[in-house]
Parts: structure tokens; C-alpha cells; sequence
């Protein structure tokens, strides 16, 4: 019967994207990770990466993927005082973007621990999560495997999930992820609410 309702969810998430269907992205990582950056380069390509302010409430912005869908993504702050209101901004979310900084080894574990509180939510049981390794584009950025091994990565294993490395700066990556979002949206067996 599992099978049953993974499959009759599957055609149900396809059928969506294929009419055109909207979703709701949550970007969400520690403070100064890139989430703004990116969510700017995802949504004004052109956009000229500059010193960017900490967000202090949230920042939404449309941006079409593919010509049938459309994700609202909306960039949370990461500051430590803010993350408690996190929670929310879970309900009714279909993806999750985790952006992290490659280049802060120092913050591994609070960023470890970030996305495992994250995770625990029943508002995201099952939500395909794809994490944005930022600043690959630096000399110092931590390589994909090592940020795996890490962050423990391999233990997620009640969801849809993968890694990809980005730049805010020169976009390398930004255009990947939105797309393995919509492709992990697509095989995940959880209804596909709309944005």
C-alpha cells in the first residue's frame, strides 16, 4: 500500500509541475552565508554582488525556473536571535534551500546543528531539501565531499536531498540548484502544495 500512495503522489507532484504549478522555497542558513546574494542572483541574473546588509525580517522574491514553474523564494534572516521565529515561515513550505559559507570552517557545527533543528520540524517532514555550499568560488571554500562528511550529510535519510556548490558572485551553480530543487520536488513522495 506504501508504494501505492509513494506512486499516486508522484503522478499527482508531475502532473502539477506540468500545468504550471507555483511552489514555496525557503532559503535559510546562518547568519552570513550568502542567502540574500543568492536569492538576488537567482532572481536579477545581472545582479552585481556587493557588501551585503544582514537581512533583519525576510526578503521574497519570484523567480521562474523552467516554463511551467515558478518558485517563491523566501530568504529568512540567519542571524542567532532570529532563528527561533523560524518555525514560522515551515508550514505549507515545498522546498528548502540550505545556504551555507564553504570558506567559515569555524562555523561547521553551529551550521551542522542549524540545519539537524531544521530538519526536526513536522511542518517539513519529508520537504526535499537542496544546500547551496556558497563561495566555492573562493581559494579557501571547503571542498563538496569534505562539507558531506563533515556536516554528516549521509545520515539525512527521511528525505530528498542534495548538495551543490555555488557562487553568489559570478552565479557558478545558482541555476543547478533551482533546478534540482524542482527535480527533487518532482520524485519526492509528498504532496506538492502550491505558492
Amino acid at each position: 500500500m506504501g508504494n501505492v500512495h509513494y506512486t499516486l503522489n508522484k503522478v499527482v507532484a508531475s502532473n502539477i509541475l506540468r500545468r504550471g504549478k507555483k511552489a514555496r522555497i525557503l532559503m535559510l542558513g546562518i547568519d552570513g552565508a550568502g542567502k540574500t546574494s543568492l536569492l538576488f542572483k537567482m532572481s536579477v541574473p545581472d545582479y552585481v554582488v556587493g557588501s551585503a546588509i544582514s537581512t533583519l525580517g525576510f526578503n521574497v522574491e519570484k523567480v521562474k525556473v523552467t516554463r511551467n514553474v515558478r518558485f517563491t523564494l523566501w530568504d529568512v534572516g540567519g542571524q542567532e536571535k532570529l532563528r527561533p521565529f523560524w518555525k514560522n515561515y515551515f508550514e505549507n513550505t515545498d522546498g528548502i534551500l540550505f545556504v551555507l559559507d564553504s570558506t567559515n570552517e569555524a562555523r561547521l557545527l553551529e551550521v551542522k546543528n542549524t540545519l539537524e533543528n531544521i530538519l526536526r520540524s513536522p511542518y517539513l517532514k519529508d520537504v526535499p531539501v537542496v544546500i547551496l555550499a556558497n563561495k566555492q568560488d573562493f581559494a579557501d571554500a571547503l571542498d563538496i565531499s569534505v562539507l558531506v562528511d563533515r556536516l554528516e550529510l549521509a545520515s539525512i535519510k527521511d528525505r530528498r536531498w542534495l548538495i551543490q556548490g555555488t557562487s553568489a558572485f559570478t552565479g557558478a551553480g545558482v541555476w543547478e540548484a533551482l533546478k534540482q530543487m524542482k527535480r527533487l520536488m518532482k520524485e519526492s513522495s509528498r504532496p506538492w502544495r502550491r505558492g
